[in-house]
Parts: structure tokens; C-alpha cells; sequence
């Protein structure tokens, strides 16, 4: 924020300038990015409803893969990067949830820059960004976890194609997006100083694990 100074009080007045430059460059980003395809398209409008939301079904899927993959090598260390990986994104969007209030409410695109959505969505708050929470927090714990570089490029993919393509629908502004992965990324590293705890620990991996057995799982 810029401030200028009253010639006749002397007082500080606070001018916009800077919001209103950072506004117009998310603007800016929204629209260029929107460039990229056609609407007219049924094919990339598909490719952009595919991939606003796939990477959360992906990372569903990926973890109970995992979780399989533990049970018939007998390995559970599998199971607990699963576990590790799952509360990582679990603790992230729940401190979003709790902190949400905090945020100022931003309209969605549509409803103050006169951007035309190419997928239809709630007119909610917009800014952060839960989606790119999720899509950095799941990065974070693939990186901290498993540690399996194939597996972590991945994730990073799917994750960048769903900001992407969530921006490009109308959904977001770019800076939605920027801020939501850097508090995931917070977030993230949040839980990995604190997931040695007991509790955490006893919560976390020992009862799921335990009541997994029950059910030879």
C-alpha cells in the first residue's frame, strides 16, 4: 500500500495503487491464460473440466493403491507413507477450513471482471484457493514421505494442470492460486516438524493401521 500525505492535515492517506496493480495483473493472467483455448472447443473445454478437479480423485486413488501394494508385499511402510501422505492433505485443508474467516472474501472472476466461465461453479469466495492447498500440500508430503522422485514428478503435474486449468475455467484468479500452494506448502511443513508427536503418531498411523487388520487389510 502506498500512503501520501494530506497537504493541509499532514495526515497519511492510504491510496489503493498497489492492490489496484496487483488486481489488474491477476486480471491480466486470468484472461491470457484463457487465451489458450477455444470455448468453442467441446474437446479442450472437456480437457479443462478433466483436469480442474482429477488430481484429487488421482491422489484418492494413488493412496489406496499404496495402502494395496502394502498389503500384498507385507511391507508396512508403504502403508504408512499412505498415512503420512492422506493426514499431510487432511491437516492442511483443515486449517484452511479454520482460518478461512480470516481471509477477505473475493468474488469469483465472473462476478467483477466480466470473465465469461467456461464451467459453471458456486459463486463463492475465491481467494485462497483450496484446491491449490491440496495440490501443494500433496507435493510437500510426496517430497517428505515416500520419497520416490517418479512418483513426486507426477503429483507436481497433475497438481500445476489443475491450478492451471481451474484459472483457465474461470473458477480462480492466478493469485488465488499462487497464494493457496504457498500456505499448503506452510501448512505441509507444519505437520512434517510436528508428526513425530505421540499423539500424532498414535491418531494418525497406529489406530488406522490396527483397524485396517481388523478387516485383513
Amino acid at each position: 500500500m502506498i500512503c501520501w500525505c494530506h497537504e493541509r492535515t499532514g495526515r497519511s492517506l492510504e491510496t489503493p495503487i498497489l492492490k489496484q496493480y496487483l488486481i489488474s495483473l491477476d486480471i491480466a493472467g486470468l484472461h491470457g491464460l484463457q487465451s489458450w483455448i477455444d470455448p468453442a472447443s467441446p474437446i479442450q473445454v472437456w480437457a479443462i473440466r478433466f483436469f480442474s478437479d482429477f488430481h484429487i480423485f488421482f491422489m484418492a486413488g494413488l493412496l489406496v493403491v499404496l495402502w494395496l501394494y502394502a498389503v500384498y508385499t507385507r511391507q508396512s511402510l508403504h502403508k504408512e507413507s499412505a498415512l503420512y501422505v492422506a493426514s499431510t492433505i487432511l491437516f492442511s485443508l483443515a486449517i484452511y477450513l479454520a482460518v478461512n474467516q480470516l481471509f477477505p472474501v473475493r468474488p469469483r472472476p465472473e462476478a467483477v471482471s466480466a470473465v465469461t466461465p467456461i464451467i459453471s461453479h458456486l459463486p463463492d469466495n475465491s481467494f485462497p484457493s483450496g484446491h491449490a492447498i491440496f495440490a501443494a500440500a500433496a507435493l510437500v508430503a510426496a517430497l517428505l514421505f515416500p520419497k520416490n522422485r517418479y512418483l513426486t514428478a507426477v503429483i507436481c503435474t497433475f497438481g500445476i494442470l489443475m491450478m492451471l486449468a481451474r484459472v483457465i475455467a474461470g473458477f480462480h484468479y492466478p493469485g488465488d492460486m499462487i497464494v493457496g500452494a504457498m500456505l499448503g506448502t506452510v501448512f505441509a511443513l507444519v505437520f512434517y516438524h510436528i508428526h513425530q508427536h505421540a499423539w500424532i503418531q498414535a491418531v494418525c498411523i497406529r489406530f488406522p493401521i490396527r483397524f485396517a487388520r481388523l478387516f485383513r487389510l
